[in-house]
Formats: C-alpha cells, sequence, structure tokens
C-alpha cells in the first residue's frame, strides 16, 4: 500500500513539474500582473504583463527581455517600427512572440502565438489589449 501511495506522490509531483514547465514565463522582471491565454481568428495565444516603477526601469527591462527572447531558437524574422521601438515582432521556427512597452503607464505586455505563424499575421490579429 505505501509502495502505490509512493507511485502516486511521483506521478503527481511529475503532472505538476510538468505542467509549470508548459507555462514558461518570459517576462522575468517587474511586477507581474496578468497572465492568459486567448483565441483571435482561430489563433491561440499566450500572454503575459508586468508594470514596473517608471519609464526608464521599463525601457530597460523591455531591452533586456528582447534580448533574452533573441536566445531562444534561430530567429527566422523580426519586425519593430523604425522610429518607436515599443512594438516589437520576433519570428521563429516554432512560435512568434510580440512584446509591447506601454509607456504612461510603465508596463510590458508579451504575446506568444501557440505555434508558428508569420509576423504580418500576428500584426493583423493585434493580440496587444
Amino acid at each position: 500500500m505505501s509502495m502505490l501511495l509512493l507511485i502516486g506522490i511521483i506521478i503527481i509531483t511529475s503532472l505538476f513539474w510538468l505542467f509549470n514547465q508548459t507555462s514558461m514565463k518570459w517576462l522575468k522582471y517587474g511586477k507581474f500582473s496578468r497572465r492568459s491565454n486567448f483565441v483571435i481568428n482561430q489563433h491561440n495565444y499566450y500572454m503575459e504583463e508586468v508594470q514596473l516603477k517608471s519609464y526608464r526601469e521599463a525601457f530597460s527591462v523591455y531591452e533586456k527581455t528582447i534580448d533574452e527572447i533573441y536566445r531562444y531558437g534561430k530567429m527566422i524574422d523580426m519586425n519593430y517600427d523604425l522610429y518607436d521601438w515599443t512594438v516589437t515582432y520576433i519570428q521563429f521556427k516554432d512560435i512568434t512572440i510580440g512584446i509591447k512597452l506601454y509607456r504612461p503607464l510603465h508596463t510590458i505586455q508579451l504575446v506568444q502565438s501557440e505555434k508558428h505563424m508569420q509576423i504580418r499575421t500576428m500584426e493583423a490579429d493585434n493580440p496587444f489589449s
């Protein structure tokens, strides 16, 4: 009976660990404010948002997070506004990520597609809210 209990605990612990691994946290800095999954035009998205104390801190974290995202894998494409660096899209083989800095709110929002998609498709969905 105790062996069965031990196996049950191991299975539950493994499932809990696996669940936490699949809900990857991209935004590691700032005060976590929300996380959600949603669908736009039949595309599944995962979103994280953090708040920071000042614009300077938010911009620094925004740049640092983009640098960390680059290390995810081989980048296929990237798009950003040349005059306003507050929205960046990065496409990888398996996912596409969009990250936005909301200036007056000192908030950073990151949206990740569930699977591979073109940047222009994600831009058309406009997943930032």
